[in-house]
């Protein structure tokens, strides 16, 4: 192998390496983007603030300074209404001021000096503001905390016979005494109160 190939190859394997790290740099944000769009599927249509595909937009260079403040503020948006939706009681628009606070700190790492700074505590943002979603999502992924009890009821009923409550005999006693105040045998047989 000649001196022109080796530079050759060489060449080639350093461009596949710049290759492969863009495409792992491309690949985190794009795990987050899915995760967004996955919470706004679960959110019920009415809730939506945002069509979740538009998430895809935070690809576009430049434009994803500004489209980030949209989709957090939708995103908290569309959280909210469902979580009231569900009478969750959670938080009016949840994420909304981390995420804020995480694309304020993403645009002021321009700042030629504060700038690492900025990004490193945008960075750090941006992961708690992940984990915030990824269990927002998880709660949305779960049934309504009504319609699990209901569901609940319903097997507990299903496998016991409902019984009225004690109390509920004293008060129909009550007004039965009160309206015949001299009960005849027969009622005094079937009461389950009275002694036989």
């Amino acid at each position: 192998m000649n001196m022109n190939d080796t530079h050759a190859v060489a060449a080639g394997l350093g461009i596949l390496t710049i290759a492969l790290v863009v495409l792992a740099i491309m690949l985190v944000p794009a795990i987050f983007y899915l995760l967004i769009q996955k919470a706004l599927n679960r959110c019920s249509p009415e809730c939506r603030a945002m069509n979740p595909g538009m998430v895809w937009l935070m690809f576009i260079p430049l434009f994803n300074i500004v489209w980030h403040f949209f989709v957090v503020m939708n995103m908290a948006k569309s959280l909210g209404c469902e979580f009231q939706k569900r009478g969750t009681a959670e938080d009016p628009k949840p994420g909304q001021t981390l995420g804020l606070v995480m694309c304020i700190l993403f645009c002021c790492g321009i700042i030629p000096i504060l700038g690492v700074l900025c990004s490193l505590g945008g960075f750090v943002c941006w992961i708690i503001y992940w984990v915030k979603i990824a269990g927002y999502s998880s709660k949305i992924a779960a049934p309504p905390a009504v319609l699990a009890a209901r569901i609940e009821t319903m097997i507990s009923s299903a496998r016991s016979p409902a019984l009225p409550s004690r109390s509920g005999r004293r008060s129909s006693d009550a007004r039965r005494a009160r309206r015949h105040p001299f009960p005849n045998a027969s009622s005094a047989r079937t009461s389950p109160l009275r002694p036989c």
